[in-house]
Parts: structure tokens; sequence; C-alpha cells
């Protein structure tokens, strides 16, 4: 039984070291991860204020075509009536 000691102190050594090394592949496969995560979680953010800032520029171009559409109008108003006004102007 003492010839097996050593053997199988050097298998569970082996195991030992083994079970180390996948241990910290798991953890940098961890960090990684983390790290992947984080930036995914950036570009999110990003994404999110530049939709803000699209929704504001689409506000702002939707008051900005109703206030030409009144004007416009305002004008065809004006000039149907000084037409109206002339009487035989074509």
């Amino acid at each position: 039984m003492t010839t097996n000691l050593p053997n199988r102190i050097d298998r569970l050594e082996a195991l030992a070291e083994t079970t180390l090394l996948a241990i910290q592949h798991q953890q940098t496969q961890i960090n990684d991860l983390r790290t992947g995560i984080d930036d995914l979680r950036a570009s999110i953010t990003d994404v999110v204020g530049m939709v803000g800032t699209l929704a504001e520029q689409q506000n702002d171009m939707q008051q900005e075509i109703t206030g030409l559409r009144l004007e416009s109008r305002r004008i065809l108003d004006y000039l149907l009536n000084q037409r109206g006004e002339g009487g035989s102007n074509p």
C-alpha cells in the first residue's frame, strides 16, 4: 500500500493542477464576458442617447414644417385675396 501512495499523490497533484488551470481559464473567460457586457451597456447607452436626439430633431422639424404650412397658407390666402380684389387679373 505504501508503493501506491506516491502514485496516488502524483495523480492528486496532477488533478489539482488541471483543476487550477481550468479555474484560471474560466476566470479569464468570465473577465472577458464582463468586459463585453460593459462594452454592450455603453453601446446601448449611446444608442439610447442618439434615439433621444433624433426624436428631438424630428419634433423640431415637424414644428418647422407646421410653421411653413401655416405661412404658405397665409401667403396663398393673401394672393387669392389680392387676385379677388383686382377683379380681372387672371
